[in-house]
């Protein structure tokens, strides 16, 4: 299926774009401290956050191995 596939790359946009946006309002609000500390407050939210959800995109990008759905045996 294909929408754990199209849910990643939605969230992953999601918040590509609110980092732009947090990035604009910190450029735009430069005489209102509060705002701009709030924009800062959400690209240190989102930083750390977008490389976790690009990992998991290309995770779901790869191809799948026939064999991960087998048993293992350890010895």
């Amino acid at each position: 299926s294909l929408e754990p596939i199209v849910q990643a790359i939605e969230e992953y946009r999601r918040a590509e774009q609110e980092f732009k946006e947090a990035e604009q309002l910190v450029k735009d609000a430069a005489d209102d401290l509060e705002m701009r500390t709030m924009a800062y407050a959400e690209l240190d939210r989102l930083r750390p956050l977008l490389p976790q959800l690009e990992r998991n995109l290309q995770l779901h990008l790869l191809p799948k191995d026939e064999d991960d759905e087998m048993n293992t045996i350890l010895e």
